[in-house]
């Protein structure tokens, strides 16, 4: 039975592989790469400082909305020690199959030395929702404020999703009993931890918030880039089109969201008539950005803080 859930295993990840390098194969075979290796060459040092420089706050920013989260279900733990394992989560993301394969890592890292692994699941998993979450609201609050900046008409995909999940919120707040009452005590307990959220809302507040200014200083990081690469979009259209393409990239039909993440982009740039080298550039460049975290948590991981010794010390 394990020799086929391991053979599964790989030819699951053999098809991820596939499907990432026919993609990108196909988008490198479309474009002109010497219009794609110069508006790389075009960007400045000090362009990609301040790129790297601010995604690195961005991960912070992300790291501490995982913290309060965490601290609301009752794990333990210090700020800077989820700050280290976020980063490392970057980290393994760059290898894992999917573009949440570094959230396994962060989940084993917080719960080692404690039992208690499904808490630290929900916080994981709750702070991608959030960001998820975040990320179709401000998209559809830039739809409403900027209408005029949206040209193509697609635009109503991301009003219809944003309009199904906050129905689907309200149903699951005003049936939030119901769905507790079904589910084993253990999980309801933390869930409603989780749901209670609201009963605190001087954290509740601080979490929405860094999930606005994450989100904003993500959008900013993305604009540098583009007017730098000759893009000269309002920067409303990024907030449309980053929820759409996260959501698009999360399929578990790529190897870490390759090919997915740079074809959604160029359609969707395309669609306000961005050049397909431009829309292309513009997708490796952001991508170079976050793996600059990647790096990062890379050498803390080289440092030994995942060890179990250094995790006891700081989570019993």
């Amino acid at each position: 039975m394990q020799a086929v859930l391991d053979k599964k295993k790989i030819y699951t990840t053999l098809f991820r592989v596939a499907v990432s390098a026919a993609l990108l194969v196909w988008l490198f075979c479309k474009a002109d790469m010497g219009v794609v290796w110069t508006s790389f060459t075009r960007l400045a040092p000090s362009v990609w400082v301040f790129a790297i420089g601010l995604f690195f706050v961005i991960c912070i920013m992300a790291a501490t909305r995982w913290f309060l989260l965490s601290m609301s279900l009752g794990l333990a733990g210090g700020w800077s020690s989820y700050v280290s394992f976020y980063y490392i989560g970057q980290f393994f993301n760059l290898f894992m199959p999917s573009t949440i394969g570094g959230d396994f890592f962060k989940v084993m890292f917080v719960s080692r030395g404690r039992r208690d692994i499904f808490a630290a699941l929900l916080s994981v998993a709750g702070d991608r929702v959030i960001g998820l979450l975040t990320m179709l609201l401000t998209g559809t609050a830039a739809l409403l404020l900027f209408p005029e900046k949206f040209c193509t008409g697609k635009e109503s995909w991301l009003l219809c999703g944003s309009g199904i999940v906050v129905i689907g919120l309200l149903l699951l707040f005003l049936f939030r009993d119901r769905l507790l009452s079904v589910l084993p005590r253990v999980f309801a307990e933390k869930l409603m931890l989780l749901a209670g959220l609201y009963r605190h809302p001087a954290i509740l507040i601080q979490i929405v918030l860094l999930s606005i200014l994450l989100n904003s200083a993500f959008v900013a990081v993305s604009v540098v880039l583009a007017r730098h690469i000759g893009i000269n979009l309002h920067p409303s259209y990024y907030f449309v089109i980053f929820p759409l393409t996260a959501m698009i990239t999360v399929l578990p039909v790529s190897f870490n969201g390759m090919g997915l993440r740079e074809g959604s982009m160029v359609y969707l740039l395309a669609l306000q008539n961005i050049p397909f080298e431009k829309a292309l550039s513009l997708s490796l460049c952001i991508f170079a950005v976050q793996c600059s975290a990647g790096v990062a948590g890379g050498l803390l991981y080289a440092l030994g803080l995942y060890r179990r010794e250094e995790c006891r010390e700081q989570f019993l």
